[in-house]
């Protein structure tokens, strides 16, 4: 499955969380076939077939993290070759399953606090625990067997 992909035009990704996709070939996290794919605050790790594969730009605007470095995110705040220690794919609340980033997290704090999204993608309110989490999930004290 192909987590992310852009041929159209621009793309703005915040808050994002690419992980363990598969991909037959290239691109099994984000594949990038448009002028530029903007990534903030973005966990792009775990995919088969590379985590980025570009024929024009995937820019970064700081404070992402990659298992790798395919998508080559270097600006202030991106983590590359970092581990993202997210739990499996499960219900976390929300309408849609998520990975929660785990206790020990380097995602935990690590966003941009001037450019977070408002609520995760389960409509926690974000910050919760000082700064904003890098990725779909804000990890709150509500969360088990996180933070």
């Amino acid at each position: 499955m192909l987590a992310a992909f852009s041929n159209l035009g621009e793309m703005e990704a915040w808050h994002l969380t690419v992980y363990a996709n598969q991909a037959v070939g290239v691109g099994g996290g984000l594949f990038q076939d448009g002028p530029v794919a903007n990534l903030r605050n973005s966990v792009i790790a775990g995919n088969t077939g590379v985590n980025c594969t570009r024929w024009n730009t995937i820019a970064s605007l700081g404070n992402n993290l990659e298992d790798s470095n395919s998508c080559q995110l270097t600006l202030i705040g991106d983590l590359p070759n970092t581990a993202p220690q997210l739990g499996p794919l499960q219900a976390n609340g929300g309408v849609a399953p998520t990975h929660a980033p785990l206790a020990g997290s380097p995602a935990i704090n690590s966003a941009n606090a001037a450019e977070c999204l408002v609520v995760d993608e389960r409509q926690v309110p974000r910050p919760q625990g000082g700064a904003c989490d890098i990725g779909a999930v804000e990890v709150s004290n509500n969360d088990v067997g996180v933070s």
